[in-house]
This record gives structure tokens, C-alpha cells and sequence, in this order.
């Protein structure tokens, strides 16, 4: 399967002429962000927490160019920013093909109420997914069609507190609809949910790019000024939260992919479902 579709991909692709300003410009990005992932790792290999998966030893080698690169072997931390970015990376792509075949979505963005300290995390966070998951069967829901169909959860500004750290913890979710909702309705909708969730939420209309949507759960610049011990608090605080997940009609798309073993790519400017070369031959990762 490899040795007849990977050549297929490398003579559509052969010719194209890359943006040398855009890729130098992405290449700075990426060397920013290993550097943070590195200067994270250590502050939580310093705390005896292992950060670095020391059983992968991989190497990208340049058919052509003859030059390598050895692939970070960071283990599979949330606020990792190198880990952030390559989980978030599909997740944009197959929520951005999601978004082609069903546009009529809207943004939400879902809070837990004010700020927390780590002791408190883990319940507030665990509370939310539960309501996010349990709202799709209310009947103000179904009556009109509406579901949520995937939830991204954040930390919000992470901050020193004393020996602790704050939190401010809350979910950027999309809502899919079956149907048009006359305004009465939406705007009854609206309290529902609000009443339902008890927090803060805020319908944040059509969504113009769902990168927003898929973003870290903390900003790499807030970890630069946390010391080791306040990083391994976030990271026994966040333990085991799963913080993206799919729900619905989007869950199902997901479950297709892996099952095909296909994958979303961008070929001029389109998004397409394409068999996976590279994993043809592997096992399906879980979703």
C-alpha cells in the first residue's frame, strides 16, 4: 500500500513552490516551542516525574538532503506545548473537514464560575465535561435539534497563588444544528442552557476558524515564569482530565477515519479524506 500510494502523493505535490518567508517564519515557531517544551520537561524531570518517553528513539532522515532530525521523545503531557501542538494539529484538521459538511455550527464558550485553586481543578473540570456530555438528552435540546458536539477545555490564566497556583477553568464547545431556530426560540434556548450550566456561557456565533476552537489548555508564555514545583503542581492537578472531547455526529466521523485508516489533508486550499499511507499498517489509535 505504501510503495504504490506514497509515490502518487510525492508527483502531485512534485513542483509546488513553498512561501520561504512562511516557512521560515513556521520554523522559528517550532524551534520556540521545543525550546519550551524542554525547559517544561526538565522542570518536571527535576520534580521525579518523567516527562520524556526514554524508550523512543526515532530519526528523520532526508531521502535527498541526507539530513536528520531526532524526534522529541516527550511524553504525552497536555501542556507540553510540542505535544499540544501535534494533538491539536488533527484535531483541527478533522473538525475544520467536520465544518465542510455540516456549516450550520455556532461557538460556545463555557466557564465553571470564578477562579480555583489546583486543589479544586480536577472537580470543576470533570464537573463541566459531565455537563457537557449530559446536555445533548435535556429535551429544551432535542425539541430543537441542538447538540454539542465537541468540547475543548482550557486552564485559563495560570498564575502563582502563594504556594498554590490559579485557575480559571473553562471549555470552548461547538454546537451543531439540525434546523433553523426562530429567534424566540434561540433566545429561550439561550437561558436554558445558561440555567442549566449555572456559570457563565455565551453563544459565540458561526465559528470563522476552528483553530479557535482547538487551542492549548495553557499558554505557553504563563509556564515560562512557573517555578518546578509549581509546574509539577499543574501537572498532578491535570493528571488523567481529558480534555478534548468528541461527541455526536463529529465523534462519528472520527471513529470513520480510524476505522478506514484515513486521514484529513489540505491539498490546494481543500480539505480531503485520503487513505493514510504512513499508518496503513499500524494500530488504530483509540479516540
Amino acid at each position: 500500500f505504501q510503495a504504490t500510494y506514497y509515490p502518487r502523493i510525492a508527483s502531485e505535490l512534485s513542483g509546488e513552490v513553498g512561501d520561504i518567508d512562511k516557512w521560515e517564519k513556521g520554523q522559528a515557531y517550532h524551534k520556540r516551542l521545543t525550546e519550551q517544551s524542554h525547559d517544561i520537561a526538565d522542570k518536571l524531570e527535576s520534580q521525579g516525574i518523567e516527562a520524556y518517553d526514554h524508550n523512543q528513539d526515532l530519526v528523520l532522515v532526508g531521502l535527498h538532503s541526507r539530513q536528520h532530525k531526532v524526534v522529541p521523545n516527550f511524553r504525552n503531557i497536555n501542556f507540553i506545548p510540542s505535544v499540544a501542538r501535534k494533538n491539536r494539529n488533527r484535531q483541527s484538521k478533522e473538525l475544520s473537514y467536520y465544518l465542510q459538511t455540516a456549516p450550520n455550527c455556532r461557538m460556545w464558550t463555557i466557564s465553571t464560575g470564578t477562579r480555583c485553586n489546583s486543589r479544586e481543578l480536577t472537580g470543576r473540570v470533570k464537573k463541566l465535561h459531565r455537563q457537557v456530555s449530559k446536555i445533548n438528552s435535556m429535551p429544551f435540546m432535542r425539541k430543537l435539534g441542538c447538540s454539542f458536539v465537541y468540547r475543548a477545555t482550557e486552564f485559563g490564566e495560570v498564575s502563582p497563588d502563594g504556594d498554590d497556583l490559579s485557575f480559571h477553568p473553562h471549555c470552548h464547545a461547538l454546537m451543531h444544528l439540525d434546523k433553523f431556530i426562530p429567534k424566540n426560540e434561540w433566545a429561550n434556548l439561550l437561558s436554558r442552557i445558561q440555567a442549566y450550566f449555572g456559570a457563565y456561557s455565551q453563544d459565540n456565533g458561526r465559528v470563522r476558524n476552528p483553530r479557535e476552537l482547538v487551542k492549548y489548555c495553557v499558554k505557553p508564555s504563563d509556564l515560562e515564569h512557573l517555578s518546578a514545583e509549581q509546574t509539577a503542581t499543574l501537572y498532578h492537578a491535570s493528571k488523567g482530565l481529558r480534555l478534548c472531547e468528541s461527541l455526536q455526529g463529529f465523534r462519528k466521523l472520527r471513529g470513520r477515519i480510524r476505522s478506514e485508516r484515513m486521514k484529513v489533508i489540505m491539498r490546494k486550499g481543500t480539505l480531503k479524506l485520503v487513505p493514510s499511507w504512513s499508518q496503513a499498517q499500524t494500530v488504530e489509535e483509540s479516540i
